[in-house]
């Protein structure tokens, strides 16, 4: 969804950020990889505690 008038068909997608292909590609291997092992069993970090963490570093 955008807030601007945009002459594009219905259902388009739009990229809306500057993350090129080969790094957005990496990005989602990695993440698919996460959820491969978080669905073997491998504990994971809590939300909470990352965004704690985040925070911190700011």
């Amino acid at each position: 969804m955008i807030d601007e008038p945009a002459d594009l068909p219905e259902g388009t997608e739009a990229s809306v950020d500057d993350m090129p292909r080969d790094e957005r590609a990496a990005l989602f291997a990695s993440l698919d990889r996460a959820m491969v092992e978080l669905e073997s069993g491998v504990q994971g970090i809590p939300a909470e505690q990352v965004l704690r963490e985040l925070k911190v570093t700011r």
